[in-house]
């Protein structure tokens, strides 16, 4: 489970596309890889910018900047 202090270091927070491994559906946030998931109608694009703007559960929840 992501904790409290992890959240506050962690949301709002934008990554790369490069940060990002789509086969895995993981992300690197502050050197930890972490499950992602889209925010409904984002697609992960090549030289894309993302924000996490939320965690569910285990899962952080990503968009388009």
């Amino acid at each position: 489970m992501i904790t409290t202090f992890e959240l506050n270091n962690i949301i709002g927070r934008q990554v790369s596309f490069k940060d990002c491994d789509p086969r895995e559906k993981l992300v690197k946030v502050i050197g930890n890889f972490y499950h992602y998931d889209l925010a409904s109608g984002t697609n992960v694009v090549p030289e894309e910018t993302y924000v996490i703007k939320r965690a569910e559960g285990n899962v952080l929840i990503l968009q388009k900047k």
